[in-house]
């Protein structure tokens, strides 16, 4: 899920990011696809939310690692040893 909120710098070190009213966020999102399209100007830079969920003291690993990745255009989302398709960048 990928709240409307912006990330900023400033919000790193808040609980949450700084997220406010999360509980409605996913009530209401819970089972919906999220989408983000944006445009980064050349000097630019962006960032944004990425909310997953797990389940608490399901995880005997530990703490649970995820990153986003670029092969080529493609972006992929990778939890531990599973890397999951999730979009493309293009350069233009």
């Amino acid at each position: 899920m990928i709240p409307s909120d912006t990330m900023t710098i400033q919000k790193i070190p808040l609980f949450s990011y700084g997220l406010a009213n999360l509980k409605p966020f996913f009530d209401k999102n819970i089972n919906k696809p999220s989408s983000l399209k944006r445009t980064i100007q050349p000097k630019e830079s962006t960032g944004f939310y990425f909310l997953t969920f797990r389940l608490i003291g399901g995880d005997k690993y530990g703490v649970l690692r995820t990153e986003f990745s670029l092969k080529g255009k493609n972006l992929f989302y990778k939890i531990r040893d599973k890397e999951i398709l999730c979009g493309s960048i293009e350069i233009k």
